[in-house]
């Protein structure tokens, strides 16, 4: 396998005492296509002896900003790829022979990886890892709000001619919202620890404020007076042969509670005639419960299927909720629902609920938003909002 070329920049910075650890984990990897650049404001002591033991080359940068030390070390960088060390960091062992496989069997342009704590002289794997994920526009701000090692260089490989383009003037955070603003390939690999931290010091704080890269969201708009609340309430289901046995206790309740006419779209792709029978069967019983079967397209259903669904325990039918919009344009607002619900009371004081310039009304998952080692507590704090 070919193994791509990877530039090392060391940027000493006044802490020369740490130049031996860095070279010695990068001498260890025991991968022939490196090249390591030492950058310096000043001259270093014990060059010599250092330059005897390990190869490498010296970049002199008097009085240069960081931003300029960047530049110049990557003029200078011969590699593919480029990745910055920084004080008190160094390579893990077998860091290179890992990331190998990353580099050469994807079209990548960046790998970013997990620091591993050094703590007690032992590394700490404290998580839960998902494995190699890839990360886009439209992903990225979720990434960036959970992972710390999103918002700094260190550990990073990244191909150098995209690094070039990138403005070093700014925080590590918007550095590498500028990668992936360029359409960069960028995979996550949560599995592995590419480099490690001696001084145990907190990895970036998440700076919303310097955020650009939010998902895409529809622009707020307010609601125009046609768009009045129908008295018809209008709900969503979604149903697979597995959901559609489960759903009878949830119509039951609703059509016990809420007297005003209710309108159920059940969205499915592929039912059984057994199910369909069914369906018709339980809309014989409701009198103010109208069943109506809405069928998602094949075309439609491949795009779910490309969704990542790696460690998600819910079944696709469970994502059919994406498509409403499309599914069902008729309709000003509709309520999702899940089918494991029961309704207690009526639903017209939730259904007539204003939601003002706001496209879509959540509440709070308790059971997730307060656990402070969920990711929607990651995402969400304790607010329970964005």
């Amino acid at each position: 396998m070919k193994k791509e070329s990877i530039s090392f920049l060391l940027f000493v910075d006044g802490n020369e005492a740490y130049l031996p650890v860095w070279l010695q984990s990068i001498k260890e990897q025991d991968y022939p296509q490196t090249e390591t650049i030492v950058v310096t404001k000043s001259p270093l002591a014990h060059l010599e002896a250092l330059q005897k033991q390990y190869s490498f080359t010296v970049l002199l940068t008097k009085g240069a900003s960081r931003a300029t030390q960047h530049e110049l070390a990557l003029a200078k960088a011969s590699g593919t790829f480029v990745s910055f060390l920084y004080p008190t960091c160094g390579l893990v062992k077998d860091a290179l022979k890992l990331v190998t496989p990353c580099l050469n069997e994807h079209p990548v342009d960046a790998v970013f990886s997990r620091f591993a704590l050094l703590e007690q002289g032992l590394f700490n794997f404290y998580k839960q890892y998902l494995g190699i994920e890839e990360v886009n526009r439209d992903n990225y701000y979720y990434y960036l709000k959970s992972n710390a090692e999103f918002r700094t260089l260190a550990g990073k490989i990244i191909r150098t001619s995209l690094a070039k383009n990138l403005d070093y003037r700014q925080s590590d955070q918007a550095i590498l919202e500028q990668l992936v603003a360029q359409e960069a390939t960028v995979i996550w690999n949560s599995d592995q620890f590419f480099f490690w931290n001696l001084d145990l010091k907190p990895l970036p704080e998440f700076n919303g404020e310097a955020v650009t890269l939010h998902p895409r969201v529809l622009e707020r708009l307010p609601l125009e007076p046609s768009d009045k609340i129908s008295d018809t309430i209008s709900i969503l289901l979604c149903v697979d042969d597995n959901y559609c046995q489960k759903i009878a206790p949830l119509l039951s309740s609703l059509g016990r509670t809420t007297k005003q006419q209710v309108d159920c779209y059940l969205v499915y792709y592929e039912l059984s005639a057994a199910s369909l029978a069914f369906v018709v069967k339980l809309g014989n019983y409701l009198s103010n419960v109208k069943l109506i079967p809405t069928k998602i397209s094949e075309w439609q259903h491949e795009q779910l299927q490309s969704f990542s669904m790696k460690n998600n325990k819910l079944p696709l039918a469970a994502y059919y909720r994406l498509l409403a919009a499309e599914l069902l344009p008729n309709l000003n607002r509709v309520l999702y629902l899940d089918i494991d619900m029961l309704v207690n009371s009526s639903i017209e004081a939730l259904w007539q609920t204003e939601l003002g310039s706001n496209v879509i009304g959540a509440c709070r998952d308790l059971a997730f938003t307060d656990h402070k080692d969920s990711w929607s507590y990651q995402l969400l704090e304790e607010q329970g909002v964005l």
